[in-house]
């Protein structure tokens, strides 16, 4: 009898799971990984929810040399009984250590179990690794920054069916991919670095949820209001569609709206040495909500539509920009998201704990080789 590992917290009971008798989707599949969503949710089922799995030598059991088509053409995701087959997004595959796996859950709520299956010669890896089926979900842009910024242009890949890829300006170098809050992370110099990421109507919602993690390394091209990321820039007001305002000078951070003029969330302490930050705002036209990893701190009140009717439209990572005004980040960006609805507080939550604490939201059982049986006991 084998006990499922504990992460910081054990939660449910699963008995009687049989490696031996499968009769699913993936019989022929030689291994099997339990994975199980903890308390987290408030009891809101979330739908279609991309979850990042991490897998690695670090969990009991598990060996890349178990996969029999490399490097990952073999690695499948089901529901706990093996009859639904789940789509995932490879970020990186690390044969010398971890891995990171973004897995879209048809319905992930408190307990919820996937399975992660590998282990059967002559698979390729299905299309929907590479065609955005994870981010269907109302997402317009997500951009990992885990590409360096040397490849070839467009560089910076958005992972939703949109492909609204991102081209880096400035003199970024292989060097600026270092880690970041999952993963690795795009470092901007504050000077000249930015990603140019266009325009489309996948990146202008009604309703909006915009996030990104982002680590300050110094004041930036200006002590005042240097941007994380744009949507939008105008010489006149509104400046911008949305976006998150870092001002080095004042040690704030804010979520930007352009509406009828400029509208601003409240102002959060935040520092040029403060850590990797994760930070989100949702606006449905009634409410301008900002989020700081993942709890509410501002709420404010509007109701006007966002204006993307302005002089240069496009997603800028790294700057907002306009005539001779340049505003330029020095820090370190990762998961920039542009969602097309505005998410609930659970979605926020449940979206910054899977990345911030990724052992705490789930438990990791063994990996299991077909023939044995695990009990797992609370």
């Amino acid at each position: 009898m084998m006990q499922w590992r504990r992460s910081r917290a054990v939660w449910g009971v699963i008995l009687g799971v049989a490696a031996t008798s499968q009769a699913g989707l993936f019989s022929g599949w030689n291994y099997r990984l339990s994975i199980q969503a903890g308390q987290w949710l408030n009891g809101e089922p979330l739908t279609n929810f991309p979850v990042l799995v991490v897998l690695g030598t670090h969990l009991e059991g598990f060996g890349y040399d178990q996969f029999l088509s490399p490097p990952f053409g073999d690695l499948r995701f089901s529901d706990v009984n093996e009859t639904n087959e789940f789509s995932y997004e490879v970020e990186a595959w690390d044969v010398g250590g971890s891995s990171w796996v973004w897995v879209r859950v048809p319905v992930l709520t408190n307990g919820t179990v996937i399975k992660a299956l590998w282990g059967k010669s002559g698979e390729n890896a299905p299309p929907y690794t590479t065609n955005g089926a994870v981010w269907a979900n109302q997402f317009g842009a997500v951009y990992h920054l885990s590409h360096s910024p040397t490849n070839p242009a467009p560089q910076i890949r958005d992972s939703t069916a949109f492909t609204n890829h991102g081209t880096c300006f400035g003199n970024m170098t292989a060097g600026q991919l270092t880690n970041g809050a999952v993963g690795k992370g795009l470092r901007f110099d504050g000077v000249d670095d930015y990603v140019n990421c266009g325009n489309s109507a996948s990146l202008q919602p009604a309703h909006v949820t915009f996030s990104c993690w982002v680590k300050p390394m110094g004041i930036g091209s200006s002590s005042e209001a240097v941007w994380a990321f744009s949507k939008g820039r105008s010489g006149v007001s509104p400046y911008f569609s949305f976006g998150f305002q870092f001002w080095p000078d004042r040690s704030i951070i804010r979520s930007a709206l352009g509406l009828d003029r400029d509208r601003y969330g409240s102002e959060i302490p935040f520092y040029t040495n403060s850590p990797f930050t994760h930070f989100t705002a949702t606006y449905n036209r009634t409410n301008l909500i900002t989020y700081q990893n993942g709890q509410v701190v501002t709420v404010s009140n509007y109701n006007a539509a966002i204006n993307y009717n302005l002089a240069d439209p496009n997603l800028h990572l790294g700057q907002w920009i306009y005539s001779t005004f340049i505003r330029r980040i020095n820090g370190i960006l990762d998961e920039v998201r542009i969602e097309q609805v505005a998410r609930s507080s659970n979605w926020v939550w449940a979206t910054y704990l899977n990345m911030a604490s990724n052992d705490l939201f789930f438990a990791y059982g063994p990996a299991q080789k077909k023939g044995g049986t695990l009990i797992f006991l609370r």
